[in-house]
């Protein structure tokens, strides 16, 4: 999980969805958007939310 938020930060590419791969990206940036728009102490949270 953490990588797959880390990937699509890094990529910059989650909210344009370009690429062959957009599809998938688009589906790994929802699961991850909540604490992308909070920051990390957002991420913390979901974390312990997720357990």
């Amino acid at each position: 999980m953490e990588k797959e938020g880390l990937f699509i930060v890094e990529k910059g590419k989650g909210n344009r969805g370009v690429g062959p791969n957009r599809k998938g990206v688009q589906r790994l940036e929802s699961r991850t958007a909540s604490w992308k728009r909070r920051g990390l102490e957002g991420r913390r949270i979901e974390e312990e939310r997720l357990g």
